[in-house]
């Protein structure tokens, strides 16, 4: 494998950055101008996700295709399982 890991524990109590970060306000109150922008801003992202022209039907042709062609085919397969090391990939899959 590429890498070798060590995993160590390590006391809470001395993560420093960590405990003071679970304790930091991250929310801090929106006023109504920003509530109004984010509401806005939300609608506007729904409605342009609700129209996009990627229904099932048109999604499954290139679904269709992936499985067919080879290297996708090949790609997914190493997804899955492990990528081999670059001097043993196939010259179509160098590029990923």
């Amino acid at each position: 494998m590429r890498f070798s890991y060590s995993i160590s524990h390590v006391p809470g109590k001395t993560l420093y950055t960590a405990d003071t970060l679970s304790r930091a306000h991250l929310v801090k109150p929106l006023n109504q101008q920003e509530e109004k922008l984010e509401n806005d801003v939300k609608a506007y992202i729904d409605s342009v996700i609700s129209y996009l022209p990627a229904t099932e039907d048109r999604l499954e042709e290139p679904r269709c295709l992936q499985q067919e062609d080879e290297v996708t085919k090949q790609i997914v397969e190493y997804s899955w399982t492990q990528w081999p090391e670059r001097s043993q990939l196939p010259g179509q899959l160098e590029p990923y």
